[in-house]
């Protein structure tokens, strides 16, 4: 009797690098990302690295929310233009 083996990964399609991609241009963390596709963390590392793409760890997730509440709590607002 032979069994065939499940792939450890399964491929990357072109719509997998395109959700990526996006994903990325959105300042999405790898935890959001590995989430919203659906593969383990060191994968989507590693694929977001051979398409030079940028996903934001949770350390700079984690001082950007700190930044953002200092910023609430001392009463700065944003500017935005119109």
């Amino acid at each position: 009797m032979t069994f065939k083996r499940q792939p450890i990964s399964r491929p990357w399609s072109q719509n997998d690098d395109e959700e990526l991609g996006r994903l990325a241009a959105q300042g999405a963390t790898v935890l959001r990302a590995t989430a919203a596709m659906g593969r383990r963390s060191q994968i989507i590392k590693k694929r977001a690295a051979e398409l030079g793409l940028k996903l934001v760890g949770m350390r700079e997730a984690k001082r950007r929310v700190r930044a953002l509440a200092e910023l609430e709590a001392s009463g700065d607002r944003f500017v935005t233009h119109s």
